[in-house]
């Protein structure tokens, strides 16, 4: 290793000495580079290296080339300033760093080939720096290690397309990318953008030079014949390159490309309905004769391959609003009121043949776009004079598919939240409360948020007779801690909490309550409601209480790891205030943690810490001791260690 690290600083001799000798760097500044690099040089060496090592020594040497560009830029104005004809010429060191950085760069891709990013890196710092032949060698490599990454075939075409201004190399890239990876639908989106931009700059470049019509071609004469000559070269190309060959004229060129590229996206990923979507996004951007007959064939596609598909249905749906917003069609002509209305009976239909809940929650989460939009324009509440016009509008088809959803069990839950929560804000709290009971009482009996939404709206209601009303509350709090599973029961809690620690004749009731929901079930599951209670009895009952209620809760079968951590907490916290109870009450506490949880690193970690704290030294050397023995891989509580010890 030692004879390595010599022979490539050796190699660093004359690049040194001409930043020396140009009066780029001084000579302490030289030994200081060579120390670092020497530094960087043993790390990569090493037996096990790490890409963190190789990244941090590029770094650094890009850094330095940057301080030397720098230099010489102030050294150059300074000899300007006495001879202005005075030029830089070129030595070993302008070029020297950045060599080295392409060094690193290769030996680190040689040691971590599967690292993709790493490559990426490589090449955004080629493209950078070096010419086209370096760069195309590191691609060249790349692919032959990552046939089967599709960014890699999509980042080489692109730099053959935009950088080199080589479609048909960027076009062979493109294909060979495809029979690597036919199943790929990024790519064929990306080869289809690809086709359609060259076919569109070579419609701009004929309008540019004039050959739309034979006056314009004959008026040109031989200044443009050159350019004429090598237009229609690269149009009969293109038109060879598609279709099967079949010559087509330039204006049918862009429908030609596409058409011929959704066929065989489709018969490569035949069942993937966002690929088909996200090709018609990409027809978007792009304008050429024939563009609305592709659509056409795209939406005719997706009707009769995803006829059973509540997404396929729903996309059809949404070709009202999308064509009308880009004046597609007969649906160009009617208005974003009109389009929005035609989505929705289109919705409506869908629905009525395909009852989903996934249907509903399409046609919802398009109803609840539609607000959002007209809120945005400032579309108010007035009724529309057709279609959905107003945010009035969509609010009240909205209220009524999910009132239809809710009779007819199709609701999921954020679709019962956004109910009760539209009927809040239209102000109409009865009706809110009567939905999230309704919720509450079939379909939804285990929703944790929709029995905080009915708890909280019961109790802040007005009405009804004292004890009667708070008697009927308490005992629906304890029906919604009940009914809720006790992993997702915290919330409930919550709110049970507050309404017990304002009313104490309800604290004892619902206390009991939560306690029985916490023995209902495993340790594990239970362990946000017991921390919950703990800390809830701490803070009205006292430290004793809280201490009895802890022992029942850790005498239950699995005590989960967060309660064992709540329990020292509440200890620790003791001691420091001033307690009578020490270390005498922690270390039971640590010693039936460690018992069931023994792979807990943190735990044998804050024992410890616990232990030194309180001048134990000796009992927290026998818990490193021991830590050691139990811990699988004791290395982050060695580690940890170290910084208390």
């Amino acid at each position: 290793m030692a004879d390595t690290v010599h022979y490539l600083m050796e190699q660093m001799v004359p690049e040194l000495e001409d930043l020396e000798r140009r009066g780029l760097f001084k000579k302490a500044e030289i030994k200081q580079i060579v120390k670092k690099r020497q530094d960087f040089e043993y790390l990569l060496k090493r037996r096990r290296g790490l890409k963190e090592d190789y990244l941090r020594y590029i770094d650094s040497e890009t850094k330095l080339e940057a301080l030397r560009q720098h230099r010489k830029n102030l050294l150059l104005k300074q000899l300007q300033a006495d001879n202005a004809r005075v030029r830089w010429r070129s030595s070993l060191s302008d070029h020297a760093i950045t060599r080295r950085i392409m060094f690193i760069y290769e030996r680190a891709s040689r040691k971590f080939k599967g690292d993709l990013g790493l490559w990426f890196h490589y090449l955004e710092y080629c493209r950078s720096k070096s010419g086209s032949r370096q760069m195309q060698k590191v691609l060249t490599k790349a692919l032959q290690l990552h046939p089967a990454r599709p960014a890699l075939w999509i980042y080489a075409a692109a730099w053959e397309f935009e950088a080199n201004q080589n479609a048909a190399a960027a076009r062979s890239l493109m294909q060979r990318g495809l029979r690597m990876c036919p199943k790929s639908g990024q790519l064929w989106l990306e080869y289809l953008k690809m086709e359609l931009t060259y076919a569109q700059r070579l419609k701009t470049r004929r309008e540019i030079l004039g050959l739309g019509g034979a006056a314009n071609q004959s008026g040109n004469g031989g200044e443009a014949a050159p350019e004429a000559k090598r237009q229609k070269v690269e149009e009969s190309r293109a038109a060879a390159e598609t279709s099967n060959g079949a010559s087509a004229s330039l204006d049918q060129l862009g429908y030609k490309v596409a058409a011929a590229t959704f066929q065989n996206t489709i018969a490569s990923v035949p069942d993937n309905l966002e690929l088909r979507v996200r090709f018609l996004e990409v027809l978007e951007g792009f304008d050429f004769d024939g563009l609305e007959q592709l659509e056409e064939e795209v939406y005719a596609s997706i009707e009769r391959d995803f006829a059973s598909s509540e997404d396929g249905r729903a996309c059809l749906a949404l070709r009202w609003v999308r064509d009308q917003r880009r004046g597609r069609g007969r649906v160009g002509a009617l208005t974003p009121s009109e389009a929005r209305g035609k989505t929705a009976e289109t919705f409506r239909e869908a629905l009525e043949a395909q009852a989903t809940p996934r249907m509903a929650e399409l046609y919802a989460a398009f109803l609840d776009d539609c607000i959002q939009e007209l809120s945005a324009d400032g579309a108010g509440t007035s009724k529309g004079k057709g279609g959905i016009g107003s945010v009035s509008d969509a609010v009240d088809l909205l209220l009524k598919h999910l009132a239809v959803c809710r009779e007819r069990g199709l609701a999921s839950e954020p679709m019962t939240e956004r109910h009760v929560a539209l009927l809040l804000q239209r102000g109409d709290r009865a009706a809110a409360l009567e939905t999230a009971a309704a919720y509450c009482e079939g379909g939804f009996e285990g929703s944790a948020r929709m029995w905080v939404l009915r708890l909280g709206l019961e109790t802040s209601r007005s009405g009804g007779k004292g004890e009667d009303k708070e008697e009927r509350l308490d005992a629906l709090f304890e029906r919604g801690l009940r009914a809720v599973p006790l992993s997702e029961v915290t919330p409930v809690w919550s709110l049970a909490a507050e309404r017990a620690s304002l009313r104490t004749a309800s604290a004892d009731r619902l206390l009991v309550a939560a306690e029985a929901r916490v023995q209902s079930g495993t340790g594990s599951d239970g362990k946000g409601l017991a921390c919950a209670l703990v800390d809830w009895t701490l803070l009205n009952k006292g430290l004793p209480a809280a201490r009895r209620l802890y022992s029942r809760l850790l005498a239950l079968p699995g005590p989960g790891l967060a309660l064992y951590k709540k329990c020292i907490q509440l200890e620790s916290l003791a001691c420091i205030n001033g307690a009578a109870a020490s270390m005498a009450a922690i270390r039971p506490l640590f010693e039936a943690a460690l018992e069931v949880h023994s792979q807990a690193w943190e735990l044998w970690l804050e024992y410890c810490k616990q232990e030194m704290q309180s001048g134990q030294t000796q009992k927290a050397a026998a818990l490193h001791w021991r830590a050691k023995k139990a811990l699988h891989d004791p290395s982050p509580f060695l580690d940890g260690y170290k910084d208390i010890a």
